[in-house]
């Protein structure tokens, strides 16, 4: 129950004040009228100065501003004839004479200027104009401090700097512009502008200024380095500053207009004064009166205020449910209702000697973050809390800052206004738990009533306290009995692997429901230790898992151990990883009973599996890419060496052509035979697809099905199975036609004696799916599993190249897709080709050249750059019977060097593909000396870097290797 105790006879008490009188509190309302009186016409007095300042402050902000441009506007105008001076010097057209003759010009219609000085890449001054009142500084070396460190920046930089002001060699203060002169990467040297700082005050100052304001312009250090005039300002205090972009250097402005204001304020100052006093003195009169009425009602209202507190603080104990809860809610009851400024509570610790403040409220201004209350001997255990704790009863200090003058927190809780404090001891179970603390913003607030309040309120705080302890204690039992009970269950029936436990004499056993769940049975169902070992484990793993058993029993091992297949109950075989031990033997050692836990492998196993058929994957990928690198090598000579046989064969028949056009024509023929061969390496090569363009599958097929139809043998019946409002694809046509072209071929020879082949379209969560099926005789699983593998192949020597599936494998990877193969031997095979969805912005390629027409057949001067010697000395004569001037270089290089000489030429034939520099950086710097340059790109094929280089330059077309000189004279006439 709740108690209210009396107070102790020895309670410490300061005296009580509240009725003392005082003559600051008399005349404390009177004196706030008079002096509010007095602010008022202050503010109109300063108003009326403020409005003369404001003025005058206008004026030199205004003056100032325009002083500060002009004074900008110079040293910028300085800055740039200088840098004007410096662009003749790197372009080598300054001249001693006309460094003089301009410079001192410019000097001359300069006032600020005192020189212009030019001093080499030694930093030795060579010139300076005028030359007459400077010579005696020719020849010297730049030494002086300021000037030095300009011109080393201004060297490094590459950039004009400036100086701090400093006094120069001929007197002044001054400051200098420094401008470096660079040719290339060479440094030539730099050139000076000395500024004298009085004259440039001089000439940025406008006279109708200089007869309002003063002006200074002063260093760094404050020292005075010019000003416009030598006469005291009569209002010193008006004075502003304007930064300039100068280093070290700053501009004032003072008025020169005297004060007309201040006399008259002064007299309406004092008459505004006594006005005041007389107020003052008529309120005072009625003010005693008044304020013992309202002490009589404070108090009244302040045992109000903690009656509500304290019931606040009853309802606090009965709905909280923990200590911090109930601490929290009674410091802020006390400070909400009982209008107290602060309250905290804080816990003793008897080992440490301290007291922790664990809630407090009403500290906006954190001022228990600097308290260190002790219970010891130090200064921190004499305030009221240490009293309350060391002693066990309340302690009051109505007159705070006066106990605890020569304390650690006066300073604090005298900026915080606290004025009164009080400290009542809180028990558990009878012994000093802690205190509570609260503070007032008056003097004498804490009398008999209140002391009385607040220790009920100490008192059934401290019941409260126990009655939690109690409580806690009983759900401390409870929670770790359900913890234990929890961790069990968990252990036994929650984990992720299943629990077994076999009794060996009996043969029963448990399964948790996770075992249970493994193999899908319910724990009734379950049958005993020996089917389950003999029937449920798979026959290939029943060997192993006994021995496991023999060996741990016969005490080989610490541990039984073993990873097994174990018959789910709908039929499957799941990999589980059985580990137990004996866990109660009998008083000969023989096992009574065994436990152990299953732990699921399936997905492991499957993810391993996964991983090996990737690895395979991904072995077989760079075997493709190993060929498709070495056929993209064997390309590229083939393509030269196609390119030099169809140049001299049609020069050939040109020079003569009655003489062996049969054979000529014949070499042609062969000729084209192996462009195609070749063009067939180079699709195998390619990752990417430069020609790729928006295609609809469905069409694709079709297309395809009808050449089919016309050269597969009667036999072989083509099926095609469509899905309509199929998504394009991105890809090019005539390597795919290739692909399906070739796995019907495949499967036609898979279909000797006649059958089937079926062209299936169908979208699929990812994009779309062609199937290509046949009813033939299948592969057998070790032939499937090379089936992609370059040059393997099962047909008879001569028949067959090896590359068909793996040319397909290649192209399906060119474009975004995946290819898979299922096949049964004797029920045919299912080839399945999967297409990513085309984006919507549709790719571009390279332009083609127009078709074949009447040549112009006009001369040009043609530039041929190809490391090649067969296209060396075979295309330019082919490219001379059509009456061209031709011109060779065997590099990027070499051609650089002909057309930075001056080689003038009508159109450049450029190989894409050549050592030391390619034919992209060639073609990109050849773009840089002209842009108007045509440009033919002779290549194999085209990359993403060749369609890139063709977008860039409007004047660039590319031919593929190997051309006729038809299709190179086409060319020519499209770009010329």
């Amino acid at each position: 129950m709740m108690r209210t105790p009396t107070r102790p006879e020895n309670a410490p008490m300061l005296e009580d004040r509240r009725e003392t009188p005082s003559w600051a509190r008399t005349f404390g309302l009177p004196s706030l009228l008079a002096v509010a009186f007095v602010g008022v016409a202050s503010l109109l007095i300063g108003r009326i100065q403020g409005e003369d300042g404001r003025r005058q402050r206008a004026a030199m902000e205004d003056g100032g501003k325009a002083v500060g441009q002009g004074l900008v506007r110079i040293l910028s105008d300085d800055e740039s004839y200088l840098e004007a001076l410096a662009a003749e010097w790197s372009r080598d057209s300054l001249t001693d004479a006309a460094f003089q003759f301009r410079a001192s010009r410019f000097v001359a219609n300069h006032p600020e200027l005192l020189n212009l000085t030019r001093v080499d890449a030694a930093l030795t001054i060579r010139d300076a104009a005028p030359r007459e009142p400077n010579a005696q500084i020719l020849g010297l070396k730049l030494t002086l401090p300021e000037p030095l460190k300009a011109a080393t920046a201004a060297r490094e930089s590459r950039r004009p700097k400036r100086t701090r002001p400093f006094t120069a060699i001929q007197g002044n203060p001054s400051l200098e512009i420094w401008v470096p002169v660079y040719r290339g990467d060479a440094f030539l040297g730099l050139i000076a502008g000395v500024v004298s700082v009085d004259r440039l005050l001089g000439v940025a100052l406008p006279p109708s200024l200089a007869r309002m304001l003063r002006f200074e312009l002063r260093g760094d250090g404050g020292d005075l380095l010019a000003e416009s005039s030598s006469i005291v300002s009569p209002r010193p205090g008006l004075r502003q500053k304007v930064d300039l972009p100068t280093p070290g250097l700053a501009l004032y402005t003072e008025s020169l207009a005297p004060d007309r204001v201040r006399a008259g304020t002064v007299l309406l100052l004092v008459l505004c004064i006594g006005l005041a006093a007389a107020i003052g003195w008529a309120l005072w009169l009625t003010r005693r009166d008044v304020a013992r009425r309202k002490t009589a009602g404070r108090k009244l209202l302040r045992m109000a205020q903690l009656y509500s507190a304290l019931s606040q603080v009853n309802q606090a104990i009965i709905r909280s449910r923990s200590q911090d809860e109930l601490l929290k809610r009674i410091c802020k009851a006390l400070v909400e209702f009982g209008q107290l400024r602060m309250a905290w509570i804080g816990r003793q610790d008897p080992e440490q000697r301290r007291v922790e403040i664990i809630c407090e409220e009403g500290d906006a201004d954190r001022y228990t973050e600097l308290l260190d209350i002790r219970t010891d001997t130090s200064n921190w255990a004499e305030g009221p809390a240490g009293h309350a704790i060391k002693d066990g009863t309340y302690f009051i200090a109505n007159d705070f800052l006066s106990t605890s003058a020569n304390l650690p927190w006066h300073d604090a809780a005298a900026a915080r206004g606290f004025r009164s404090a009080a400290a009542f001891p809180i028990r558990q179970g009878g012994a000093i738990w802690g205190v509570l603390m609260v503070y007032s913003s008056e003097l004498n607030v804490f009398g008999e009533p209140e002391i009385g309040l607040l220790c009920e309120a100490a008192a059934n705080v401290s019941f409260a306290l126990d009655h939690i302890a109690g409580e806690a204690q009983r759900v401390r039992a409870e929670e770790a009995l359900r913890v234990n009970e929890e961790r069990l269950r968990n252990a036994l029936e929650g984990a992720s692997d299943g629990i077994w436990d076999v009794d060996m004499i009996s043969g029963q056993v448990y399964l948790s429901p996770r075992g249970c769940q493994i193999l899908g049975y319910q724990e009734e169902e379950l049958p005993q230790i020996a089917r389950v070992w003999n029937e449920l484990v798979h026959p290939e793993d029943l060997p192993e898992t006994n021995l496991a058993l023999s060996n741990y029993l016969g005490g080989k091992r610490d541990l039984f151990q073993v990873e097994q297949r174990l018959r789910t109950k709908d039929g499957a075989w799941k990999w589980v990883l059985a580990r137990g031990k004996v866990t109660r033997r009998d008083g000969l050692g023989h096992p009574l009973r065994m436990t152990g836990t299953h732990t699921d492998l399936t997905e492991r196993k499957e993810m391993e599996a996964e991983h090996r058929r990737m690895e395979l994957e991904l072995q077989h990928a760079q075997k493709l890419d190993s060929l498709g690198a070495l056929a993209g090598g064997v390309a590229h000579d083939m393509n030269n060496v196609l390119t030099a046989i169809l140049s001299l064969a049609e020069t050939l028949r040109f020079s003569f052509p009655e003489a062996g056009a049969q054979a000529l024509a014949t070499i042609i023929q062969a000729t084209e035979r192996g462009k195609g061969l070749v063009k067939s390496l180079t699709d195998f090569s390619r990752k990417d697809l430069p020609d790729a363009r928006p295609l609809d599958l469905n069409e694709l097929v079709r297309q395809e099905e009808a050449i089919l139809l016309r050269t597969l043998r009667q036999k072989v019946q083509i099926q095609v199975v469509l899905e309509d409002g199929l998504p394009r694809i991105l890809g090019e046509a005539g390597m795919l036609g290739s692909a399906i072209m070739n796995l019907c071929i495949n499967a036609r020879d898979a279909m000797p004696e006649g059958g089937t082949i079926t062209l299936r379209t169908h979208r699929s969560p990812d994009g779309v799916e062609l199937a290509v099926e046949d009813t033939g005789r299948g592969m057998a699983p070790e032939v499937l599993a090379r089936a992609t593998e370059p040059f393997f192949t099962t047909k008879p020597a001569g028949k067959g190249t090896g590359l068909g599936l793996a040319m397909v494998y290649s192209t399906l990877k060119a474009h975004g897709g995946n290819l898979a193969i299922w096949s049964v031997p004797g029920k045919g095979t299912r080839v399945v080709l999967r297409f990513p969805p085309a984006p919507e912005a549709a790719l571009g390629g390279p332009a083609p050249l127009p078709p074949g027409g009447a040549s112009t057949r006009a001369s040009r001067k043609l530039l041929l750059v190809d490391d090649d010697e067969l296209i060396q000395s075979s295309v330019p004569a082919a490219l001379s019977n059509q009456g061209h001037v031709v011109h060779s270089a065997t590099t990027g290089s070499h051609a650089l060097e002909l057309l930075a000489g001056g080689l003038k030429v009508d159109l450049v034939i450029l190989d894409y593909n050549m050592p030391g520099m390619n034919g992209a950086e060639t073609l990109d710097r050849i773009m840089g000396l002209d842009r108007g340059i045509p440009v033919i790109i002779a290549t194999g094929f085209v990359d993403a870097e060749l369609s890139a280089a063709l977008a860039r330059w409007p004047k660039v077309l590319s031919l593929p290797k190997p051309f006729t000189s038809e299709a190179l004279q086409r060319a020519i006439d499209v770009l010329t």
